[in-house]
């Protein structure tokens, strides 16, 4: 395998491709290829990536995707069924595809909220809610048909930043 650099700065394995297959750009005589160490396709990657440390979880406890966890991450975690949500449930099809309701972590509170969205309705402990609650470790909520425990990382002393 031989990565190589396009000069549009697209990584592919000239081996595979004799093209790049991201902008589809030949190797004619006034582009030039260069060889890429490992350490630079790794910064490459690096400066890529996002990168948010995780604040808490949610633990689906019953529903189709019982078992799963779902990261939560600083600021706010969208929910809902779409590619599109910070946190995605898609299985249970009693859930919005878009903002059926969000998770907001606050770094200066170290603090963590839970708001409905778009009218769906959201139980925090068996409890419909229609406005901004803050959750607190061990919590229960229930989103479409689905049940989740709320785990946070990041309480008391213990914070980022």
């Amino acid at each position: 395998m031989a990565i190589v650099k396009c000069t549009k700065g697209h990584f592919y394995d000239n081996n595979k491709n004799k093209k790049c297959p991201h902008c589809e750009s030949g190797f004619g005589a006034d582009q030039t290829v260069n060889r890429v160490r490992d350490e630079d396709l790794i910064s490459e990657k690096t400066l890529c990536r996002r990168f948010d440390p995780v604040t808490g979880w949610l633990v689906c406890v019953s529903g189709m995707e019982m078992g799963r966890d779902y990261r939560i991450h600083s600021g706010m975690n969208d929910i809902g069924r779409s590619i599109d949500m910070d946190i995605q449930i898609v299985d249970d099809e009693r859930i919005s595809m878009l903002d059926h309701c969000r998770i907001v972590y606050d770094p200066k509170s170290n603090c963590f909220y839970i708001l409905p969205l778009n009218g769906n309705p959201v139980y925090l402990n068996e409890k419909h809610i229609s406005s901004s609650e803050r959750l607190e470790e061990n919590d229960h909520i229930r989103i479409g048909l689905s049940d989740f425990v709320f785990i946070p990382y990041c309480e008391g002393q213990r914070k980022w930043g």
